[in-house]
């Protein structure tokens, strides 16, 4: 606090010295009048409405911490719960995803001859289909590893 005084004091009277000539005195006697009330004004109202608020802000981060532990617990609860079902499903449904993947393996084989000219989200016009089958061919690669 004395410092911030003597620092506006010190910048008040730097002011005065260089702008003296053309500043009337009557404009430093509201510059030091102002900043005067604005640091009463903060040390009165502000500072503890600004420590109250921080103090709430850190109180509702503490308790939504907590929250979130207690959810997040939950889910790898539930996650470990699940796992063994998730596993006997994809047993049973990865002859169906390899047969899909071969029937629409041909189908991309009859598009890789020629060129995409649709105007479709997916497709670029004169794009091959060789970049498409790759990406395919990657997603299939990949089937299930997301419950992996």
């Amino acid at each position: 606090m004395v410092k911030e005084k003597f620092g506006i004091s010190s910048i008040f009277e730097d002011l005065t010295e260089v702008h003296g000539g053309w500043l009337p005195h009557t404009f430093g006697v509201h510059v030091d009048y102002f900043q005067t009330y604005i640091v009463t004004y903060w040390n009165e109202l502000g500072r503890p409405a600004f420590n109250l608020g921080i103090k709430k802000a850190l109180k509702m981060k503490a308790h939504g911490e907590g929250w979130v532990g207690i959810i997040v617990e939950r889910i790898r609860t539930a996650q470990n719960m699940a796992d063994p079902y998730i596993q006997e499903a994809k047993k049973y449904t990865e002859p169906y995803i390899d047969r899909v993947a071969m029937v629409t393996k041909t189908h991309l084989d009859k598009l890789q001859e020629r060129k995409c000219q649709c105007s479709s989200p997916c497709c670029k016009p004169g794009e091959a289909y060789e970049d498409r089958e790759k990406l395919f061919e990657g997603i299939l690669k990949q089937k299930w590893k997301i419950f992996s």
